[in-house]
């Protein structure tokens, strides 16, 4: 039985609440030509500007956790002290409050542009910034295939906003023993979805084995993979190579699905199976 988390509990008095799209618990028929929600979400960092990401404005307690956790600028939840959120007329200023010790280690990782819904990168100021190694996770056996097509299957009710808006968004899921869902959050950005995952599940404390993700496989999801410390990661479309590589570093499972029953493993975490090509089990 699936278990869909929603944090209720844990939030600082100057948290905002998020509600839903207007009538999405009860319309029938969503109306599909609403354009899908983004905005401008700056994230400033015990008042300074860090960088400015353009995201769906829902669950943004986890996008600033996860944010601030796969970009190392925390290395736990209890760096952060508390987050602020406020409506401008732009979009949306999420203050997050640090740790001393975590003000100064934000401070050497500083974002000089904007960033895009669609790249997990933009205004990183060095190649190595961008390519760093994300930390190594313990290898574990991969999900089955009927593991993996059971939670397939449960995304289209996983998928609420989607569902309202008629597509468009991504969906990152932590899954836990078997197809058991621990927790699923999504966004007009790959990378964002997968941040917000991470923060809630930070947030909250859980403890997933391995991710689904509907799109496609760029590098900068396995990063955030590695440190939500699963040790798979799954997409239902391809992996680039930088993703399979890294995978690789990282040893974390790699699977993208093709069709309603193949797939292929573009990394295997096992000391004899490093090839980019190897399809099923």
């Amino acid at each position: 039985m699936a278990r869909l988390l929603e944090i209720d509990g844990h939030r600082s008095e100057s948290e905002h609440s998020e509600p839903a799209p207007p009538g999405l618990a009860a319309a029938p028929d969503p109306p599909r030509s609403t354009p899908i929600p983004e905005s401008p979400i700056a994230l400033t960092y015990n008042g300074s500007n860090y960088a400015v990401m353009m995201a769906t404005d829902r669950d943004l307690f986890d996008f600033a956790y996860g944010f601030s956790l796969s970009e190392q600028i925390v290395s736990s939840p209890a760096d952060i002290e508390d987050v602020r959120t406020q409506r401008s007329p732009q979009g949306w200023v999420v203050d997050v409050r640090l740790t001393s010790r975590a003000a100064r280690q934000a401070r050497r990782r500083k974002r000089r542009l904007s960033g895009s819904s669609a790249c997990g990168l933009c205004g990183v100021e060095s190649l190595v910034e961008a390519v760093r190694s994300p930390p190594k996770v313990h290898p574990a056996p991969p999900p089955s295939k009927t593991e993996i097509n059971a939670v397939v299957r449960q995304l289209p009710r996983l998928q609420r906003l989607a569902t309202f808006y008629g597509g468009g968004l991504h969906a990152a899921v932590l899954v836990g023993e078997g197809h058991d869902v621990l927790c699923a959050r999504e966004d007009v950005g790959r990378h964002n979805a997968l941040d917000k995952l991470l923060g809630a599940s930070a947030r909250s404390g859980l403890t997933g084995r391995w991710v689904l993700m509907s799109s496609r496989c760029s590098f900068e999801l396995v990063q955030k993979s590695a440190v939500l410390g699963v040790s798979t990661l799954v997409t239902l479309s391809r992996a680039t190579s930088m993703a399979s590589e890294l995978a690789a570093r990282c040893r974390i499972n790699l699977i993208t699905c093709i069709g309603d029953d193949g797939l292929i493993f573009h990394h295997r975490a096992s000391a004899d199976s490093h090839r980019s090509t190897d399809r099923g089990y």
